[in-house]
């Protein structure tokens, strides 16, 4: 569906974009990302953290659109994904919304992923891979449940529910990656 939209409705208008605002980056809209991340820290308002995830977004598909896919661009994505995620995950245990366990998980989860996935994309060209943009979204969502006050009931099952669903990607994001590198000769032993 994501990619649908990208191809379909997303790249022609980001093209056309381009043409207005020639010095545009997506870097630069990977880096505007922190202002309604940090905005929505301080005025608590969850549309706010919705703009930077949708930001989010938008930066990877102006660099597919533009063509300016580059190494830069594939650390500094995470780096600022992980920048706001784990800012948000502390902020909101600090304020006893999530436990300390899920944040630290969380925090571990991300650090290892980081280092050991991450590294190899990097250095072998391999963008993000669908596993870890889900993990990254069940981040999002639970980020929103611990800002959105009604949903907050319900985040210890939710909470427990993206660990599991968090590891699994994380592992199946790595082992993914593992798979593009085999060569066709090492796949058919």
């Amino acid at each position: 569906m994501k990619q649908l939209i990208e191809t379909y409705y997303l790249h022609p208008s980001l093209i056309k974009l381009k043409h207005r605002w020639p010095n545009l980056t997506a870097n630069q809209i990977t880096l505007s990302r922190l202002v309604p991340a940090g905005l929505a820290y301080i005025t608590n308002n969850p549309w706010l953290y919705l703009l930077a995830a949708l930001l989010d977004w938008i930066d990877g598909a102006w660099a597919r659109a533009n063509k300016e896919d580059g190494v830069h661009g594939r650390i500094l994505d995470p780096a600022v994904d992980k920048l706001i995620v784990l800012s948000w995950l502390w902020a909101l245990y600090a304020q006893n919304i999530l436990p300390f366990w899920w944040v630290l998980g969380m925090t571990a989860l991300d650090i290892v992923s980081q280092a050991a996935y991450h590294t190899e994309a990097v250095l072998q060209k391999h963008g993000a891979n669908q596993l870890g943009k889900a993990k990254k979204v069940l981040q999002d969502a639970c980020i929103l449940a611990g800002i959105i006050p009604m949903l907050r009931d319900d985040l210890p099952g939710l909470l427990l529910k993206a660990s599991v669903w968090a590891a699994a990607l994380s592992l199946g994001a790595k082992f993914q990656l593992q798979q593009s590198e085999k060569s066709p000769s090492e796949e058919a032993a």
